[in-house]
């Protein structure tokens, strides 16, 4: 709304939701163009099918609420994948510390895409041991305070922590293709 655009359809469902094609449906019959789903991985990957199996096609499709399109289960959607928008806090084309030693992990495991699970504990146990090398301690609040005024180097980017001790926002979107 706050960038003009109009919202035709808006609705939230149970978490015990396993057919989804009466919200599907209704929200291709309000025109919408855009379905930006922010669900978690099991219902992301039902309304993905859902959309597929009536044969809507929105101009963007963004299964944004969990990143969906990193996990095992994600390729075997077939086509219903097939140029949807996703979210992840890295990729492996990207050159971060690490990418590629964690995606010849994955791939040993026969992982068919890096898991977003995989980089985000990679990157926390870079960050520890970054800390734990700087503060030269294992002192939790040494460690805090060396990572509060240092940059790190992680596989999912180099930044420096907020002063509450979170992360920076970082976000990549995704689109599958094929």
């Amino acid at each position: 709304k706050q960038n003009g655009m109009t919202v035709t359809f808006d609705q939230e469902y149970p978490s015990t939701t396993t057919d989804f094609t009466p919200l599907v449906q209704q929200a291709k019959n309000s025109g919408a163009q855009v379905l930006i789903v922010l669900g978690l991985p099991t219902t992301s990957d039902d309304i993905a099918k859902t959309v597929k199996q009536l044969g809507w096609k929105p101009s963007i499709e963004c299964m944004c609420g969990s990143q969906v399109t990193t996990l095992p289960n994600w390729p075997t959607l077939g086509s219903a994948t097939n140029g949807v928008l996703g979210t992840d806090v890295a990729w492996v084309t990207q050159t971060f510390p690490g990418m590629k030693t964690l995606q010849n992990f994955a791939t040993s495991r026969g992982e068919k895409v890096l898991p977003n699970y995989d980089l985000t504990a990679y990157a926390i146990l870079q960050m520890l041991q970054q800390g734990v090398e700087g503060a030269k301690s294992t002192t939790q609040a040494k460690i805090r305070t060396w990572l509060l005024s240092h940059q790190v180097k992680t596989a999912v980017g180099t930044f420096k922590l907020n002063s509450n001790g979170t992360t920076p926002f970082n976000e990549i979107i995704t689109q599958t293709s094929g």
